[in-house]
């Protein structure tokens, strides 16, 4: 097995110093009850009256088909991370302690494979919406790309790639203005058939004033996986929350094309004691005349105070979502 480096570095002054170690085992406490696995039966929900209807079928058979055709005629070279502790990457760009004004702000951004990184960081430091948010999450990033948007940010940042695809690194990353513990990889319970690629979930607890908040980035499965499978990644994830947890944040890609998705993961979310912070920010992806709402951040603990999507955003096929969030 190769083993990866964990790079850890600190602000001192004007320059950063770079420490190296492997990743540390997971700590005592789980967050996490059990994995259910693909085996698990879902009781609490009837999936198949979620099943599409013709009219959103109609509505959405074009994403399907271009993702699809995109999906299938690539030709990638995969190697998956399945250690659930690393590849780790974590770094401190931090140079003033922060002041909780008790009104949290989280962001959510798929920056389509880290490529538009300057733009992203252009949005996410000059635009009010997101802005001096407290948790960023980020998805299909590389380690490049999130360290890049921390430096620039002055943040924290948490990054664990779940595969490397054609020579460069994917996966989740958290960044804050907080400091980070009790950091964990978690992978979700399918793969694609052919391809073999995980998806993962990027776990941290952030010490907000003093507000413990378990924080959780996902980035499920695309249509290659069929719906239930989907939805059975999601419940897996909520399910495997601990209830010691007051706040918890949880957010990223759900790939949830479709007013049936949306509601069948968000079903599931409340069942579970979460509220869809995000249900007011509308659609997040574009294509031609058609919208999708395939990003999402859920909330546990916490009252909304407002919620949005950044639609001038040139970043990413992805509109970015925040909300703003009050503790209970």
């Amino acid at each position: 097995m190769i083993h990866y480096t964990c790079f850890i570095h600190k602000i001192n002054s004007s320059h950063a110093i770079v420490h190296s170690s492997f990743a540390p085992g997971f700590p005592e406490w789980d967050p996490f009850r059990e994995n259910p696995g693909q085996d698990k039966r879902f009781n609490f929900i009837n999936f198949k009256s979620y099943k599409c209807q013709f009219c959103e079928l109609i509505r959405y058979s074009t994403f399907y088909l271009l993702l699809l055709t995109l999906l299938l005629f690539s030709c990638t070279t995969i190697k998956n991370y399945p250690d659930p502790q690393g590849p780790k990457f974590m770094g401190d760009y931090r140079e003033n302690a922060p002041v909780f004004n008790d009104t949290l702000k989280v962001v959510s951004f798929n920056i389509a494979h880290a490529l538009k990184i300057d733009q992203a960081i252009q949005e996410l430091a000059g635009t009010p919406e997101l802005a001096g948010a407290d948790i960023i999450f980020l998805q299909e990033m590389d380690e490049t790309g999130t360290e890049t948007i921390a430096r620039s940010l002055k943040t924290n940042y948490l990054y664990y790639p779940a595969s490397n695809k054609d020579e460069k690194n994917v996966g989740n990353a958290i960044l804050s203005r907080w400091p980070f513990s009790q950091e964990h990889k978690y992978f979700l319970p399918y793969d694609y058939s052919f391809k073999k690629s995980p998806r993962a979930a990027v776990w941290a607890v952030i010490q907000i004033g003093d507000l413990a908040v378990l924080t959780c980035r996902v980035h499920t499965h695309t249509i290659l996986l069929s719906e239930e499978k989907r939805w059975a990644e999601v419940d897996s994830l909520v399910n495997n929350i601990s209830r010691q947890w007051k706040q918890v944040t949880v957010g990223g890609d759900f790939n949830s094309p479709g007013t049936p998705n949306v509601e069948a993961i968000a079903k599931i979310f409340r069942q579970n004691g979460f509220q869809r912070a995000s249900e007011n920010s509308g659609a997040t992806v574009e294509v031609g005349p058609l919208d999708f709402t395939l990003d999402h951040i859920f909330s546990k603990g916490f009252e909304v105070v407002s919620a949005g999507a950044l639609e001038s955003s040139r970043a990413s096929d992805h509109y970015p979502i925040w909300v703003k969030l009050v503790a209970q």
